[in-house]
């Protein structure tokens, strides 16, 4: 098995000693900072393509980072910029995407993954 797919298998497994735990931390700090330069380079993309609103991007950037420091109002949490990202797929797909019960069955058959009651 190669690093990359070491690295793969480390994040999905249960770790039962702290040496497994800090390799699966290492893991998810490749794997975050793997993604966060692909998020640099497509921005560096829209700027090169000139497709960059610089002024738009900022005063969308600072209104995130402001909304995200905000704690007013019911059910706050899922206001925050990760709560996307912290839900199951299955609630991912009913919240993020809209989708209905047919599509998150036909989800589960595609994948034989079921959602599970805990």
């Amino acid at each position: 098995m190669g690093f990359f797919q070491d690295r793969f298998s480390r994040m999905f497994l249960t770790s039962t000693s702290l040496e497994e735990l800090s390799q699966q931390i290492q893991a998810l700090r490749y794997t975050l900072n793997s993604a966060v330069q692909d998020l640099v380079v497509l921005k560096n993309v829209l700027e090169e393509k000139g497709l960059m609103d610089a002024a738009l991007y900022k005063r969308l950037r600072l209104m995130r980072m402001m909304n995200d420091h905000s704690s007013a109002g019911p059910s706050s949490s899922v206001k925050y910029s990760i709560y996307p990202y912290t839900l199951s797929e299955h609630d991912f797909l009913r919240e993020a995407l809209d989708a209905n019960e047919t599509e998150v069955k036909s989800f589960e058959e595609r994948t034989g993954h079921k959602e599970s009651s805990t």
